[in-house]
């Protein structure tokens, strides 16, 4: 009887270690997303707190002076990567078209006053379009 060992050619092995490192590199980039929507998430959630302060005070009939507003955005841009803020009059905040906020405020008197915050997420730091959009009292009949 013959003694006939059978092993692994070494293709096979190269093969077995590349679908190794391609599932390796699949589970880094899941990772990596995963890390990147937690920051989002957090991000938003502090966005919210600070829109919904300024909302509360402002439907309180507390309106803030220059100064105390520009503490406020203060705070938004020490808490949010490029944060900023805005507070305006808005009949249409929502820009259909692109499918976001827009920055842009109608200044309409009957248009409803809105807190409008966002922050960069992208390498430049570029605020594109606002991330949070409080309705702070309904527009005026």
């Amino acid at each position: 009887m013959g003694n006939t060992a059978r092993g692994f050619t070494l293709i096979e092995v190269l093969i077995v270690l590349c679908l190794l490192s391609l599932a390796a590199l699949s589970l880094l980039e899941l990772q990596w997303r995963s890390l990147h929507a937690a920051r989002q998430s957090a991000l938003h959630g502090v966005a919210m707190q600070l829109a919904v302060d300024m909302a509360e005070r402002l439907r309180a009939g507390a309106a803030p002076d220059a100064a105390e507003q520009a503490a406020w955005q203060a705070r938004v841009a020490a808490a949010l990567p490029a944060g900023r803020a805005l507070i305006c009059q808005d009949a249409a905040p929502w820009d259909e078209a692109a499918g976001a906020y827009r920055w842009a405020c109608s200044g309409e008197a009957s248009g409803p006053q809105v807190v409008k915050l966002g922050w960069g997420s992208a390498a430049d730091g570029a605020v594109p379009h606002p991330d949070v959009v409080i309705v702070v009292a309904p527009a005026q009949p």
